[in-house]
């Protein structure tokens, strides 16, 4: 049986968000005026003002009262057995795609021009790109 999970965040800049999402990979990104059903796969729904769609996986964002878009993916039982941490992995990767946007747009606003300075390491056995960005 599958269910939206909420998944609380500090994103507070929409564009930034809808960025980072379409670099990670998103093919349909919707902003609601007002809070819309947002239906999975397997028919649950959700009510979302900002829905996403990464192939056939829907999710979305709701708008909390401290101005923060909280996640909401659906999850079942199939994808917690068989891939345990995967939302947790997608979600580090959203937020770190969300704060190199946030950076990029507030290094632009001081008139900076950021310039990233990757380097390759290996954590727990896990090859990684660590990206630090820069100014001039």
């Amino acid at each position: 049986m599958s269910e939206f999970k909420k998944y609380p965040s500090e994103y507070k800049d929409l564009d930034c968000l809808k960025a980072a999402l379409v670099e990670h990979g998103c093919d349909e990104i919707e902003v609601h005026s007002t809070p819309t059903a947002l239906k999975s796969y397997w028919g649950r729904n959700t009510k979302v003002d900002v829905s996403a769609r990464n192939g056939s996986k829907v999710f979305g964002f709701i708008k909390s009262e401290t101005g923060t878009y909280d996640a909401m993916i659906e999850e079942d039982g199939y994808t917690r057995a068989t891939e345990k941490n995967s939302t947790v992995r997608w979600m580090t990767d959203l937020k770190r795609k969300y704060n190199e946007q946030v950076t990029t747009k507030e290094a632009k606003k001081l008139h900076l021009t950021p310039y990233t300075a990757k380097k390759e390491i290996v954590v727990n056995g896990r090859k990684i790109t660590r990206v630090q960005y820069l100014s001039n």
